[in-house]
């Protein structure tokens, strides 16, 4: 009885984990109005800071892009984090970029700026 109360503990526990995992992925953002100027960057950083789901791993000004890590259990597309990026500013043009976040670094020449 203990032995099989063990092992539907440990599925219970296996079942929970695997439920718990993320499922974070890539995504680059191109939004031309930022035109190179920190401050605006600063404005969508600001509003994605703290977007569950939501990870900002860099931006580069270069080709006006930022560098997001997006949970897919909890944002199946992009229109809530689009959403968010116009709350910051409605002239926003966002569109997604077929890179990936290692082309980027090479593309921005390591100038990406880090986010802390």
């Amino acid at each position: 009885m203990k032995k099989l109360l063990s092992i539907v503990f440990l599925l219970f526990i296996c079942c929970f984990y695997a439920q718990a995992q993320t499922d974070y992925k890539e995504l680059v953002l191109g939004i031309p109005e930022c035109k190179q100027t920190y401050n605006e960057w600063n404005k969508v950083k600001a509003k994605l800071q703290n977007m569950h789901g939501v990870r900002i791993k860099g931006i580069c000004s270069i080709h006006d892009c930022i560098l997001l890590e997006v949970d897919r259990n909890i944002h199946t597309n992009n229109q809530a984090i689009f959403d968010k990026i116009k709350e910051a500013d409605s002239r926003y043009t966002i569109f997604e970029k077929q890179a990936t976040f290692g082309e980027m670094m090479q593309m921005c020449q390591e100038e990406l700026v880090k986010q802390k």
